[in-house]
């Protein structure tokens, strides 16, 4: 269970950072 919460934690770390990059393409 704990290595499942770390995975997420880490996918939704990775998302933001994909989401910011994507946000200052469009820019």
């Amino acid at each position: 269970m704990r290595k499942m919460r770390r995975n997420e934690s880490s996918a939704m770390s990775i998302k933001g950072m994909v989401i910011s990059n994507l946000s200052v393409l469009k820019l």
